[in-house]
């Protein structure tokens, strides 16, 4: 999925015969974008990986591994350099696609970017499946290229904080950013059909 890029991505990705290329004419947020794949996409896995993602050889094979070792795994997510959580180690793994078909997709109120992986690993939890981190498997997420990008993602990720409070804690919802002591502390199968299922709208519907 092109988000709308201006880099000449679209032209090469456009010049490739071995991918399904979805153009969005501006970016739509990663968590639309990603549930615009997952509207097409076939098969038991999904990998979600993004455009500045370098991984190393053999990375999609543990990370399979993972998800085959135990079928209560509903995702895998990967270590990483760079991530906003405790683990320090990303989320973008792959998932089985009865665990997507049965909570949804990416929650696209977390758009343009920040806490949509917290809200799907919790989903996941709640619906009865595991989140395994594979730290076996390391891929390289590349630094932001400037202060300018590093302050509007710190930006979006402290207003999808309030998001994710407003979504799933009790009481307050003043919490200081990733403590998740007032997040919602919930057994699996208690959270409402509302909370985990998300309906996966096709490439092409309109941007929400």
């Amino acid at each position: 999925v092109d988000n709308g890029s201006t880099d000449g991505s679209a032209e090469w990705l456009r010049a490739q015969d071995d991918l399904r290329l979805i153009e969005n004419p501006f970016n739509f947020g990663a968590p639309r974008a990603r549930n615009q794949a997952i509207a097409v996409a076939t098969g038991e896995w999904f990998a979600f990986l993004d455009n500045d993602v370098f991984v190393p050889k053999g990375w999609l094979e543990r990370a399979l591994y993972h998800g085959a070792l135990d079928p209560r795994v509903g995702a895998v997510p990967l270590c990483a350099n760079r991530a906003s959580k405790q683990q320090v180690v990303g989320y973008h793994g792959p998932s089985r696609a009865e665990v997507i078909e049965h909570i949804g997709g990416y929650d696209e109120a977390f758009s343009p970017w920040g806490f949509e992986d917290d809200d799907l690993a919790l989903r996941v939890r709640l619906a009865g499946w595991r989140n395994r981190v594979a730290q076996d498997t390391f891929v390289f997420h590349a630094p932001y290229d400037g202060p300018a990008k590093h302050q509007r993602h710190a930006a979006w990720l402290e207003q999808n904080w309030y998001a994710f409070l407003e979504k799933w804690s009790v009481g307050t919802k003043t919490a200081a950013l990733f403590d998740y002591g007032e997040s919602r502390n919930a057994e699996p199968g208690e959270a409402t059909r509302d909370h985990l299922g998300l309906e996966i709208q096709g490439p092409n519907a309109a941007p929400r």
